[in-house]
């Protein structure tokens, strides 16, 4: 038996909540079927898969991967099942489950896997306050113009002068 096919056999979670049993058989297979696709470590994504089908069978659903991996239930899970994680490691686990999921779907029915997109972690300001400035000149002469005190007339391309520069 190879280190991590006995890693997978043996995992029962540390004080395993009642609906462990009814999900370990699923969560095994799970893991055992996603690992050869997926780079993080088997102690982690059976934590993680553990986590949610025990969860998932909290709300009385069927305990299936299929069930388990949707978009919508992994969703759901990172936020009210996670809801006391830092924002970071819930997106951690919310990605873990995705890939999971993704190996899955490109395993047995051959799928494609999805393009890999990121973001930055922190929210950036849309605007910066000098163009948050210059929009509010726009609105303000946009008004104006609206109710006939326009002077001149001025487009996007050609801004009124007080925002040409």
């Amino acid at each position: 038996m190879r280190p991590s096919r006995a890693k997978i056999t043996s995992y029962r979670p540390r004080n395993a909540p009642p609906g462990w049993e009814a999900v370990a058989d699923q969560v095994r297979a799970t893991v055992a079927a996603s690992a050869p696709w997926v780079s993080y470590r088997i102690e982690r994504l059976l934590h993680v898969v553990g986590r949610l089908a025990i969860w998932c069978h909290g709300r009385g659903l069927a305990a299936d991967p299929e069930v388990w991996l949707r978009h919508e239930t992994i969703d759901a899970f990172v936020l009210a099942g996670y809801a006391d994680l830092a924002p970071r490691t819930a997106q951690t686990y919310r990605s873990w489950l995705r890939q999971v999921r993704a190996a899955l779907a490109w395993a047995q029915r051959g799928e494609s896997t999805p393009v890999a997109l990121s973001a930055p972690s922190e929210r950036t300001a849309p605007y910066t306050p000098a163009e948050l400035a210059r929009l509010r000149v726009v609105e303000h002469q946009a008004h104006a113009c609206f109710f006939g005190r326009c002077r001149g007339w001025w487009t996007v391309d050609r801004p009124p002068p007080a925002l040409a520069r």
